[in-house]
């Protein structure tokens, strides 16, 4: 397969309903807590990483949302970014620290203040504008190990995202291709790259599946 695309256009509208909506912590909370499976899947690869005897310490959540890893997390020196300036200006007084310890980026476009150990991202990459950018900038990000997980199922058959503007969420309602984001990273030449299933059942939005990306340096 021939390189990505990279460069689609940014909507000029994009994240504006996630600085303008009124949910509080407790909706956090909750698509937080309808994915257990996907979190506990996580934290044993995180772990399974110690146990190989690798160190990380530096870790960056993109679109991390009221930082609710944080309190997972808490062994580690944590950062997060998210689109949200309010979602931003609650973390710091929720989890406090150095103030740049959370910031606000379009992922994207913007700085991501590495290098890291770690970049994650749960359930971001679903709405952004260019998934196989979103890949590379949160890779280029890191001098160790990128994972990120989709929550809108697993699409094998595809050889291409599908990208549907979410006019209400002012973001994109995504279908990843396998192809593609394995394409991505190997165009910047990541190593131990896999992208693969997990099955996470209990989910109400008809998607049985989550498509989980892992690369390193």
């Amino acid at each position: 397969m021939a390189q990505v695309e990279t460069g689609r256009d940014k909507p000029e509208t994009y994240g504006t309903w996630w600085n303008t909506n009124s949910l509080d912590e407790n909706w956090y909370r909750e698509i937080f807590d309808v994915r257990p499976r996907a979190h506990a899947f996580f934290m044993d690869w995180l772990g399974s990483r110690h146990r190989e005897g690798e160190t990380i310490t530096r870790i960056l959540e993109v679109g991390c949302g009221r930082a609710l890893y944080a309190d997972f997390l808490k062994a580690y020196d944590y950062n997060g970014t998210d689109i949200s300036e309010k979602e931003i200006e609650f973390c710091r007084r929720r989890h406090g620290g150095p103030a740049e310890r959370f910031f606000v980026a379009d992922a994207i476009a913007d700085d991501l203040r590495g290098p890291y150990d770690l970049v994650f991202s749960h359930a971001v990459i679903d709405h952004v504008y260019d998934v196989n950018l979103f890949i590379q900038k949160l890779f280029a990000a890191t001098t160790g190990w990128l994972y990120i997980s989709a929550y809108r199922d697993w699409h094998p058959q595809r050889l291409r995202h599908e990208y549907n503007w979410y006019p209400e969420g002012t973001c994109y309602n995504n279908h990843l291709s396998p192809v593609e984001c394995r394409q991505a990273l190997e165009d910047v030449g990541a190593r131990d790259i896999q992208v693969f299933p997990v099955f996470v059942d209990n989910r109400t939005d008809n998607f049985p599946f989550e498509t989980v990306i892992i690369a390193r340096k």
